[in-house]
């Protein structure tokens, strides 16, 4: 999946708080976000898309959440960067779904 800038945005617009913004940025990944009972690993990001968001997080903590390590949340929950892909590619991790042993991709 190539991403854009302003998809990127929108996750970032009108909300306050990081959980929020980082919960859409994975609905991007994932239409089906609701049914996921767990994500096995993160996500791989291309190198711009990936430093282009947490840019965004550092500057969005700084704004709402002066008192935390700017940035710390997509750290600890983003995604992993990748030189192999595309610059702005995305490729989802598997998951398995609510009430499935499956894992999908």
């Amino acid at each position: 999946m190539i991403l854009t800038a302003s998809k990127i945005n929108v996750c970032f617009a009108k909300q306050t708080h990081q959980a929020d913004v980082l919960v859409a940025l994975y609905r991007l990944l994932y239409r089906n976000w609701d049914d996921i009972e767990s994500i096995q690993g993160w996500p791989k990001a291309g190198v711009e898309v990936h430093q282009y968001i947490g840019e965004r997080f550092i500057r969005f903590d700084k704004a709402f959440h002066p008192d935390v390590m700017a940035g710390g949340l997509w750290m600890n929950n983003g995604w992993s960067g990748s030189e192999d892909l595309d610059p702005w590619e995305v490729v989802p991790a598997p998951y398995s779904l609510i009430g499935e042993d499956e894992e999908r991709q």
